[in-house]
């Protein structure tokens, strides 16, 4: 089939449309709802169930839809994309007026735009994207919580145990990226980053998923968030369990992809499963409830009925009142009067005369918007039992296999060896070398150390060369008995002190003995000379300004002399209080 036959008979299964039409003024006698999933899925088992349960009960309740059956028009998508929008095309021939459904959220990207155009709602009970958003898609409308929360709820479990970096394993496609893209904002508001994203193909083999996990496993984060479809899941953790990446050290944060599973598996299937012990699961929250009783009871029964050996997951839940979700709005647009049309688009009019008839394709008239509001409630977290039957936490993180370790220059010298020294290639000791690594132990992130000695050990090296190594990249760091001096610092950076320093004067010790002379230590026998002569100078000088007017001053030549010298030396024990005289 060539490429322009496959479309033309692609868009010709749009053509063909009902023709039945509610009389004007009298409620329908029927009213055709439409769902769309995946027959033979996790998530469809039990959500096939559940909607045709909801449309019996909806049927049987007589406070609902009075007068009007509600019947059920059902299309299988097959885990295809393609598939999946043949099949919307094929239901909204049929006059459906809503469609329960699609299950995946690729294909919802797709037949949003269709229902945007027909006005026909899509009510999702599993497309969790956060990107299917009512502003560009308004009649998707999510009756299942979106992945926003489920991914703020993996950074709170990050963020509680203090870890910064996690690996993202996702399924490459719509619901992996969106999911994923969600969780490197809600992880940035924590402080915390996607450090790798290994994306799995969709449909890959064993072979493949052991590929991608090898790469994971080469990177320094050993927290790993899976987010990808219940099918294909169970894969991801059989090749994780041969590479012995479920053991202790590991971190598995699972979305609830993987609880859907379990609720939804047999017991028989759940001891094979022994390799998914110490995983973290989130799991949606739905209230006990007596209707949430009533219809597990009425659900098993169901099953049991059919031989069904799947169980009912949460997803069930949301599918059986998405049903009853589009019953009460039905309900509610008939009694205010209005009535379900169905009106031709003049802009789908084949005007070409070819066999697509595309005018056959109908808008609905009657605009029915829902919109549920957010479950941000809070959970409490308990104590974990990690991979490897360990109660201790992980911290998250290990070398990376190959990343490129921090070189950090040493000095090998004679002396000090209680600061630094080196005990041979890579094995070295001391204060400084411990103060290092108890600072690299204290980063939130992983840093491996390569220590490169510089010297011979017989002769201290030259400290300024190892700073000028620094600076010229052969190094990323020295560590030692670093002096910080004005040609280091104009070449490279020096982190803060970590001994104290200070200046201090070192002096020889000298007993003396005790002496009455010891007043006359402090100055030199020549500097007490010339202090006595200048007293002497001071009395003469005196004694030529005094010895005229003062009769203190006069007399024998003796006498002058002894008042002179007497003068002299009580100047320096004697305060003179007397006034001044002032001389011109």
């Amino acid at each position: 089939m060539g490429a322009a036959q496959l479309v033309a008979w692609f868009l010709a299964l749009a053509a063909a449309a009902g023709a039945a039409v509610s009389a004007a003024g009298a409620r329908p006698s029927e009213v055709a709802l439409g769902a769309l999933f995946t027959y033979d899925s996790t998530i469809g088992r039990a959500a096939r169930l559940a909607i045709e349960l909801a449309v019996d009960d909806v049927n049987a309740d007589g406070t609902v839809l009075a007068g009007t059956k509600l019947s059920l028009k059902s299309r299988d998508t097959n885990c295809s994309a393609f598939l999946g929008t043949v099949e919307a095309f094929q239901l909204m021939e049929e006059n459906v007026v809503a469609v329960i459904g699609p299950q995946s959220s690729g294909i919802g990207h797709v037949i949003s735009h269709v229902a945007n155009e027909l006005h026909v709602p899509l009510l999702s009970f599993a497309a969790t994207d956060p990107a299917l958003a009512a502003l560009e898609y308004p009649y998707f409308l999510r009756t299942t919580i979106s992945d926003y929360f489920q991914m703020n709820a993996v950074a709170s479990i990050v963020d509680y145990y203090q870890w910064k970096r996690v690996t993202a394993i996702y399924v490459d496609d719509d619901y992996g990226r969106g999911g994923v893209s969600a969780l490197g904002d809600a992880l940035a508001t924590k402080r915390a980053i996607i450090s790798y994203k290994a994306a799995i193909p969709p449909n890959s083999n064993a072979d493949v998923i052991s590929d991608v996990l090898v790469r994971a496993n080469m990177m320094e984060s050993r927290v790993m968030v899976v987010h990808v479809n219940p099918d294909t899941g169970k894969r991801i953790f059989s090749a994780a369990n041969k590479l012995q990446m479920v053991a202790s050290g590991y971190v598995w944060i699972v979305t609830d992809w993987l609880a859907a599973v379990l609720d939804s598996s047999a017991s028989r299937d759940l001891k094979d499963m022994s390799h998914i012990q110490g995983l973290i699961v989130l799991r949606q929250h739905t209230p006990e409830s007596d209707a949430k009783n009533k219809f597990i009871s009425k659900w098993n029964t169901m099953a049991r009925n059919r031989s069904v050996t799947s169980g009912l997951n949460s997803y069930g839940f949301y599918a059986y009142d998405s049903v009853w979700t589009v019953a009460r709005a039905i309900d509610q647009f008939l009694d205010s009067g209005q009535q379900i049309n169905f009106s031709t688009d003049p802009r789908l009019h084949d005007s070409n005369g070819n066999t697509l008839r595309l005018s056959t394709l109908k808008i609905f008239d009657g605009e029915i918007l829902y919109q549920k509001p957010p479950n941000t409630s809070a959970q409490q977290l308990y104590n974990v039992l990690w991979p490897g039957d360990s109660t201790t936490m992980p911290r998250g993180w290990v070398f990376r296999n190959n990343g490129q370790a921090l070189r950090v220059g040493v000095p090998n010298k004679a002396s000090f060896k209680d600061l630094v020294s080196s005990r041979g290639p890579g094995n070295v000791t001391g204060y400084c070398i411990d103060v290092f690594n108890t600072a690299i132990k204290l980063l939130p992130y992983p840093v491996p150390v390569q220590f490169v000695t510089i010297g011979d050990g017989t002769k201290n090296p030259s400290y300024i060369g190892i700073v000028s190594m620094v600076a010229a990249n052969t190094l990323d760091a020295a560590v030692g008995d670093f002096a910080i001096v004005r040609n280091g610092t104009a070449i490279s950076e020096y982190t803060q002190p970590y001994v104290e320093a200070g200046l201090v004067i070192v002096a020889p010790v000298k007993q003396t003995p005790p002496s009455a002379w010891a007043f006359l230590k402090p100055f030199t026998l020549e500097m007490w000379c010339v202090t006595g002569a200048l007293f002497i100078l001071v009395g003469v000088v005196v004694w030529l300004l005094e010895h005229r007017i003062n009769e203190d001053f006069r007399g024998s030549p003796r006498r002058q002399v002894i008042t002179i010298i007497w003068f002299s030396f009580s100047t320096m024990f004697t305060a003179h209080s007397k006034s001044c005289r002032c001389f011109t």
